[in-house]
């Protein structure tokens, strides 16, 4: 009996998934809301299509099948393939297929995602909180990951939690998976309190305030709101890993040695 699958899909008509952080973040939140109850332990994207590692049998509502139905929602008019899916027998495989499907953009050349936003790989180290879920699913399934090997798929040896004014809006938004933090919905408001308790006391309320897009009567209250330590921790990591990992620039002109 396998314990886990291993299941690929994409588009029909073969497009890419997500081009931008915008589609990239709410993929990424069609993901992980259609596999909390479906076995998700890991996922990763390519350009044109996405890995999903799923614990258990497969049964016919599985996160695949699930992800088949909501991800058309980013695309009109395009329909998912039938996902494709090959089982995982040990303990062994497991660990090996999460970094397989952490790695999908170096396998495939793919260098819009240098951050891994596109995978599960910021869940597990807490530099995005929103589905703890997934964090203790991975430690009880495999005890054996550890939190360096999870940040040198980076590309670094380490994070460190600190405040890098410049990154702070949108390390707030990364680390609850949002576009931006424009926008009322409560997680924004959520995002933008967590930006001024971590940019307090490095930046004024004035500069908070320009930073944010908000008024500094805002941010004075953003101050009162109860946050859960692990979303400050997430921001400030977020800001050190957004300062020593560039974003992708789509406007710069393709490398001509051979490497994107």
């Amino acid at each position: 009996m396998p314990i886990a699958h291993h299941l690929i899909v994409r588009l029909e008509d073969g497009g890419v998934l997500a081009p931008d952080v915008a589609t990239r973040r709410a993929l990424v939140s069609i993901v992980l809301r259609a596999g909390e109850h479906r076995g998700l332990l890991a996922f990763g994207l390519a350009d044109n299509h996405l890995h999903l590692l799923v614990l258990g049998a497969l049964r016919p509502s599985t996160v695949a099948t699930e992800c088949g139905r909501l991800i058309p929602r980013l695309h009109a008019g395009v329909r998912c393939e039938p996902g494709r899916f090959r089982a995982v027998d040990h303990l062994a495989h497991l660990a090996n297929t999460l970094r397989y499907v952490h790695r999908q953009d170096l396998k495939h050349g793919v260098d819009q995602d240098p951050r891994r936003e596109g995978t599960s790989l910021p869940d597990l180290p807490g530099l995005r909180v929103s589905a703890p879920w997934l964090v203790r699913r991975a430690r009880v399934t495999l005890p054996r990951l550890r939190g360096r090997e999870l940040v040198r798929e980076l590309g670094l040896e380490g994070l460190s939690e600190r405040v890098v004014p410049e990154h702070l809006a949108e390390a707030a938004a990364a680390a609850l998976g949002l576009p931006s933090l424009s926008g009322h919905t409560a997680a924004v408001r959520v995002a933008r309190c967590a930006a001024v308790q971590v940019g307090t006391p490095a930046l004024y309320d004035v500069e908070l305030a320009e930073r944010l897009g908000v008024s500094t009567r805002t941010v004075e209250r953003g101050r009162a709101v109860a946050l859960a330590p692990s979303l400050l921790r997430a921001v400030r990591l977020q800001m050190d890993l957004q300062s020593r990992v560039p974003a992708f620039d789509p406007a710069a002109p393709f490398r001509i040695d051979g490497r994107g």
